[in-house]
């Protein structure tokens, strides 16, 4: 599988997981896979265009290499592991922040990694 093919996977993976329209921007590394996503929080009529808190989504090197290792009969289950563990992180994370206008959203880290997933 060539690396864009990989990461436009793992982008439809991400994407399908979140309940709302997000804003998904690849930084991919050379080893890792990395996407910032954001979204309009909407619960602030002062500020109608304010973002949620920046989740820097890493999958890991390792994570990667194991998966492409994995019989392509064995990707859909580990397709679905890799949700669950997004889908639990959605639920547990708070979009909210204080930061002003003028200042940019924090970034959180989520690191996805083999272990996580238990490919």
């Amino acid at each position: 599988m060539k690396r864009s093919d990989l990461i436009q996977h793992f982008l439809g993976l991400v994407t399908s997981v979140f309940q709302h329209p997000v804003s998904v921007v690849s930084e991919s590394t050379s080893s890792d896979i990395e996407f910032l996503i954001n979204w309009k929080l909407a619960n602030d009529p002062s500020r109608p265009s304010k973002r949620s808190k920046t989740i820097r989504l890493i999958f890991t090197q390792e994570l990667i290499e194991d998966y492409l290792a994995l019989e392509q009969s064995r990707r859909p289950t580990a397709d679905v592991r890799v949700c669950r563990a997004l889908t639990s992180r959605i639920q547990a994370h708070d979009p909210e922040h204080d930061h002003p206008v003028s200042v940019p959203p924090p970034e959180v880290d989520w690191i996805i990694s083999t272990n996580e997933v238990n490919f």
